[in-house]
């Protein structure tokens, strides 16, 4: 490091340790140590060069390095500052980025508006290239784009779903027409702090990619705050709530009386079992093998099936639980016909409702009152179940696909064992439970079966 940098260098990083912004001399090798802290404490870093006065960086919690621009008109007190990213860190290196910073700090004091000359330079851009609503989130989603690399198909065809119901009053309208009221009314539309925080978290990317590629001159999203994920949940189901879910689900339409049924019996996610294929079941080997683009993780998982589980499949054909309607998929071509296509049960939401109505009939029956719950809930429910009967956490962690908890860290590296032969086991002994539970035996085994509380396992 060239002499006179080390002293105000060395003065900074306490000056790091304690605040969020510093200043001095920008070099290469002076960036480091702020790059290191940034990451070490994972929090954001803002920068200021003393040669060039205005020019600075902004460094994130990962590490990640923009060069900025700011000036002040009307003075620090009581004054605005214009601040602009004029490039990213691995893009333009500092002597680019310095070069660039006094030519846009000269433009701002010459009176020149320079983030409107940057969106009235991307408004041809945006009117040539302006597409639906629709087809921008078809192309957000395409699973084989280079944005989209190590997404699962499971969770792009999840994202899609969100943004296009989030957005189904705008899908025909061109997408440089939405605007931050579209946005704020989407997000109002929904019931709860999940949902709104779900839709939140599939916007954000999908609006930052849209501007990144000039589809649209600005984002809406921009200036609306971000929606907190919800605390985790604790809830279980009942002694007799599970009794009364399993006697409602046979007052449900079709299949989805099976549906909820399975998703108890084997503990997996809710999209996991609605797709549900004959293909993807051994009746052989009374196993279901979820391939790795339908899974959350992206790993091929298999399922051990009761033979209560398998009761529920029946003589399936396809889908497991095919869509009530058949869909048409387009063609492009003027010539061919719209192609059928199969297709899984949807509408969730709506069938929940009755399923619910119909529970809080069995629990009034017996002097309850129903308590709202959710479908991930059941996956708690089992493993809290699994574990209260002595079944060990690593294998329920395996019978739920976890990549966490007692099989992450070092386990996960070294950890091979699938515990195949344990989830078959303890699959089993949670249908005879639930089995045993719904044909209101009196007593199974020396310890009530989930009582309100603290589950054990998630």
């Amino acid at each position: 490091m060239e002499s006179g940098e080390w002293v105000p260098l060395r003065l900074s990083f306490w000056v790091l340790l304690g605040y969020h912004m510093a200043t001095f001399h920008l070099t290469s090798k002076s960036l480091m140590q702020p790059v290191k802290i940034a990451v070490a404490e994972q929090r954001s870093l803002h920068i200021w060069d003393t040669e060039l006065s205005g020019f600075g960086c902004y460094i994130s919690p990962k590490g990640k390095v923009s060069w900025l621009v700011q000036r002040w008109t009307g003075g620090r007190e009581g004054g605005k500052a214009t601040r602009q990213v004029i490039g990213k860190g691995d893009l333009i290196d500092l002597q680019e980025a310095r070069k660039i910073a006094r030519r846009v700090l000269l433009d701002i004091d010459s009176g020149i508006d320079v983030a409107e000359r940057k969106r009235e330079a991307r408004k041809p851009k945006v009117q040539q290239t302006a597409i639906t609503v629709s087809e921008a989130i078809g192309k957000f989603s395409d699973l084989s784009a280079p944005w989209n690399s190590g997404r699962t198909e499971t969770y792009l065809l999840e994202r899609q779903r969100r943004l296009s119901v989030g957005l189904a009053e705008h899908l025909s309208n061109p997408l440089p027409g939405l605007q931050k009221a579209d946005i704020r009314t989407a997000l109002d539309k929904k019931e709860t702090q999940s949902t709104k925080q779900a839709l939140y978290a599939a916007l954000s990317p999908f609006l930052s990619w849209s501007l990144e590629h000039d589809l649209i001159e600005t984002n809406p999203l921009a200036s609306i705050s971000a929606i907190q994920p919800v605390a985790s949940r604790e809830r279980v189901l009942t002694k007799l709530e599970i009794k009364a879910l399993w006697s409602a689900s046979y007052h449900m339409p079709d299949r989805w009386g099976s549906f909820y049924r399975l998703l108890l019996l084997t503990g997996q996610r809710r999209e996991e079992v609605a797709g549900m294929h004959l293909c993807e079941i051994d009746f052989d080997k009374s196993e279901w093998t979820i391939p790795e683009e339908r899974t959350k993780n992206g790993k091929t998982h298999i399922v051990h099936l009761s033979s209560t589980a398998l009761a529920e499949i029946g003589q399936a054909q396809g889908y497991v639980f095919p869509a009530a309607r058949i869909r048409l998929t387009s063609t492009k071509s003027k010539t061919s016909k719209d192609q059928k296509t199969e297709a899984h049960i949807s509408g969730y939401s709506k069938m929940k409702i009755k399923l619910d109505g119909y529970m809080k009939k069995e629990l009034a029956k017996e002097g309850h009152e129903f308590k709202p719950w959710r479908v991930h809930d059941l996956r708690r429910t089992m493993a809290s179940g699994l574990a209260e009967i002595g079944v060990l956490p690593e294998v329920i962690e395996r019978v739920l696909n976890h990549t966490s908890g007692a099989t992450g860290g070092l386990k996960a590296v070294y950890q091979r064992y699938e515990y195949l032969k344990e989830r078959k086991e303890a699959l089993e002994a949670w249908a005879s439970r639930v089995g045993a539970l719904v044909s209101q035996e009196k007593r199974i085994y020396s310890n009530e079966l989930l009582e309100d509380g603290v589950c054990v396992a998630e």
